[in-house]
């Protein structure tokens, strides 16, 4: 069920905001198992939208997966600095 909702959010992405649009490709790809473009997404997300701690979170996971730990807690770091509350 989830593997279809993400398809139809995907297929959808242009009838949302750019930062949903940001957020729903790089989700796609990352939770697809395309990680190299789910980073791609996500970097994009991250430079577009300075402020917003949600790319540094999943970028944080992301490279916790693929053992890229000094990138994960580099990330990580900078999520926590943007919103201590997550």
């Amino acid at each position: 069920m989830s593997e279809q909702n993400r398809q139809k959010a995907f297929e959808l992405r242009d009838r949302a905001s750019e930062r949903e649009k940001l957020y729903i490709t790089a989700h796609y790809y990352a939770d697809s198992g395309q990680l190299d473009k789910g980073i791609t997404a996500y970097e994009l997300y991250r430079q577009t939208y300075p402020r917003d701690s949600t790319p540094f979170t999943n970028l944080a996971g992301i490279y916790d997966q693929l053992g890229q730990f000094d990138n994960a807690l580099e990330n990580a770091k900078h999520a926590v600095e943007l919103d201590p509350t997550r």
